[in-house]
């Protein structure tokens, strides 16, 4: 296979810091190669759909250990054709690693296991972050709703959400770079026993709702005490926006991952309009631009080539 797609994610949900992931449909990282045979030393590049060299890319990385690895000389070319924005708070790194694995495994037919798939996509992830955290890359590797149960060892469940709830996003669009180490740089190294018991709870709750589409159960739970507290110092339209998103109707409201996109829970057959609305009121008065998409729940990477 030529070919691999892996799908963009929403991490933390409110309470689910580093714990909960979301894979979501509304963008995806497409992958394919090109191999160049002629004899030398190998490279590896990354270029975009009009030829423009992609210099500082975690699928190149994921690339460059899995061809040494398996001691494979080809120059490739990954060419990338998604369009998940970058620097979104929508796992676009996660996605870019994930496809780049499962495009290299399928194409060399290495046969590499879950697990290696998921050990070489957190290179990509480390490389971009500083941090091998998986959420996203489980996320875009194996869709649904994740939760990372271990890190060291890695284990993880996904779990089917209740079929009758999606997702909003309201897209803001990055111009930070280094944006994920930085915004977890400002996070609390300590917290309050009662925070701590406030997110527990909350997480509880909001698992229970997503699942069995319990609204009371998802409005209490979608809450953060302590990741949002510290990243609504960065963005302060937040905590107006959350608010306006709960008064037009929507069961749940989070920074998606290290923001500054924002994720809304509503039901099945909720009219987008008063989200509109909402972002319009907050975001146009700071004079931050958005656009609003609506998401399903992702399969993932290797569930969408199986099939």
């Amino acid at each position: 296979m030529n070919l691999a797609t892996a799908c963009s994610s929403s991490a933390n949900l409110g309470p689910g810091f580093d714990v909960l992931s979301i894979a979501l449909d509304a963008y995806h990282e497409t992958t394919s190669i090109r191999i160049d045979n002629r004899p030398g030393k190998r490279i590896i590049r990354v270029i975009d759909r009009s030829d423009a060299l992609i210099t500082e890319s975690p699928s190149m990385v994921v690339a460059r250990k899995i061809l040494s690895d398996h001691n494979i000389g080809d120059n490739v070319t990954l060419i990338t054709e998604g369009n998940i924005p970058w620097s979104s708070g929508l796992g676009s790194s996660g996605a870019s690693s994930a496809a780049a694995a499962i495009l290299l495994n399928d194409y060399y037919d290495l046969r590499l296991s879950p697990e290696d798939l998921v050990n070489y996509s957190l290179l990509g992830e480390e490389f971009v972050s500083g941090a091998k955290h998986p959420d996203n890359v489980l996320a875009s590797l194996f869709g649904g709703l994740i939760i990372v149960k271990s890190i060291n060892p890695l284990k993880f469940h996904s779990l089917k959400i209740h079929r009758d709830l999606k997702f909003i996003i309201i897209l803001i669009k990055s111009r930070e770079t280094n944006k994920t180490k930085q915004n977890r740089s400002i996070l609390p190294q300590s917290v309050s026993l009662f925070d701590s018991y406030q997110n527990s709870r909350n997480l509880a709750l909001l698992l229970h709702g997503l699942i069995n589409y319990d609204s009371e159960m998802i409005s209490e739970g979608m809450c953060d005490n302590i990741v949002e507290a510290a990243r609504s110092r960065i963005y302060t339209f937040y905590p107006d926006l959350k608010r306006e998103l709960l008064l037009s109707g929507a069961l749940g409201v989070a920074i998606s991952g290290g923001g500054p996109s924002v994720l809304c829970l509503v039901d099945m057959n909720f009219d987008v309009a008063g989200i509109q609305k909402s972002a319009e009121k907050v975001l146009k008065k700071n004079g931050i631009e958005f656009a609003i998409k609506e998401t399903r729940v992702c399969r993932g990477g290797l569930n969408e080539r199986r099939n």
